[in-house]
């Protein structure tokens, strides 16, 4: 799979968009480039699997990882950062921060098996690349309307009443509150909004103008031809 940039991701979505073609896309966390593949159930060489929906092969491989090793930053080095972006939150420069750290890892396990192993709603495999899940659903289009649902807040799930604990918390709350503040004002997802409104209302005007042609061509007076009798005249 070649990667493409990501301006041409999105054009390359929109030129599928408008042929009912079903694709699949992604792209990296850096917004540089990516990918758009059609038909994506029929592409065997990249593994997805979206809430249920998947393109993974029956014969699945055998192999079996023996270890799994993380080498995160140091705590000195994550309190430094910490300590950048709480100042930068107290001066205002943001009102919401996701401060992260990339973490390298080893193991013997490969890209098929870490993907079948994985329990998440989205998952995707690219071999000899990379391979990522998520639990989180960041849009659904559905009848005409565009939902989000954000997750935010992490807690052990072996913890006794976890979603009444973290239901009541209050650092957790605002920062929910806040992503979808956020996510409701977010300029791309705005630009989706409205053109999905366009389409909509597209389609309404066709429909309404197939209507009227179907209701005058009912009204539409029927001229009857009727088929002329041949009388066989006889002269003696």
């Amino acid at each position: 799979m070649d990667m493409i940039s990501a301006e041409c991701v999105r054009k390359r979505m929109d030129e599928l968009g408008s042929r009912r073609i079903p694709f699949l896309f992604a792209v990296n966390y850096e917004l540089s480039e990516g990918f758009v593949m059609e038909n994506p159930l029929q592409v065997k060489d990249i593994w997805w699997e979206i809430d249920g929906m998947t393109n993974v092969p029956a014969t699945q491989p055998t192999t079996k990882g023996t270890f799994f090793r993380r080498h995160p930053i140091s705590r000195e080095r994550y309190s430094r950062m910490f300590a950048t972006a709480h100042a930068g939150l107290m001066r205002g420069d943001s009102f919401l921060l996701n401060l992260t750290a990339a973490t390298p890892i080893e193991t013997d396990f490969s890209a098929e098996e870490i993907f079948l192993r994985s329990r998440a709603r989205y998952k995707l495999m690219i071999p000899d690349t990379l391979v990522c899940f998520s639990p989180e659903t960041f849009v659904t289009v559905s009848n005409g309307r565009i939902s989000s649902f954000p997750m935010k807040g992490t807690i052990s799930a072996d913890i006794p009443n976890a979603e009444q604990i973290i239901r009541n918390d209050y650092k957790e709350t605002a920062e929910h509150c806040t992503i979808v503040d956020l996510i409701r004002n977010d300029p791309e997802l705005q630009r989706l909004i409205h053109d999905a409104a366009q389409d909509i209302a597209i389609k309404q005007v066709q429909d309404m103008i197939e209507d009227a042609k179907a209701a005058a061509a009912d009204r539409q007076p029927q001229a009857v031809v009727e088929k002329p009798q041949i009388v066989p005249t006889y002269v003696t």
